[in-house]
């Protein structure tokens, strides 16, 4: 595989149906300048839809291997969650070497869990939450392994997509703002 290119952007609720359109057709334009087998398509897979999806299906129905960036969690920064909680928004998600916090002493622990199993504290045998990584850790992450970004917006709308952009420019990576007229 040669080239990540990131394709990123605002959620469904910033879309309404002609920028929609128009943002699809941007996602085909840019999928069209790029060979099969030579590059691979990456997105963020926000749970609120939006660009995220509509690359994914786009570029898994012409062809292109896909990968995924999904959040841990729907927040921006990182979030202590009870693990239950994780594996039910996460169900695939391998947990080795993980931040982990009891909820009533507030003992930390990095520790190391391929079982699917709370841990427990040692101090007060008390589950010990997770942390969950959220919205800016999961950008940060295609940052660092893309190697072309595009972010596809409605027309003054800031989103997550142009942070990211933002990032990769600051590490000499080349990127592309797109701006849809509704």
């Amino acid at each position: 595989m040669g080239q990540i290119i990131v394709i990123v952007g605002s959620q469904d609720s910033k879309w309404n149906d002609t920028g929609a359109v128009k943002a699809i057709n941007a996602i085909h334009s840019i999928l069209d300048r790029y060979k099969l087998g030579n590059v691979a398509i990456a997105s963020g897979e926000c749970p609120f839809g939006g660009i995220d999806k509509w690359v994914q299906r786009e570029a898994t129905w012409k062809g292109f291997m896909f990968m995924g960036y999904p959040p841990e969690s729907k927040s921006w920064g990182d979030k202590w969650i009870p693990y239950e909680e994780f594996l039910k928004n996460n169900p695939f998600k391998v947990t080795p070497l993980r931040h982990w916090k009891c909820p009533i002493c507030q003992e930390k622990a990095y520790l190391n869990t391929t079982n699917n199993k709370a841990v427990k504290c040692p101090k007060c045998g008390m589950d010990m939450y997770i942390r969950a990584r959220g919205y800016k850790y999961r950008n940060m992450e295609m940052v660092i392994h893309g190697d072309e970004f595009f972010s596809i917006d409605p027309k003054g709308v800031w989103s997550g997509g142009r942070w990211t952009i933002k990032e990769a420019k600051k590490l000499g990576k080349i990127v592309h703002q797109i701006e849809i007229e509704q």
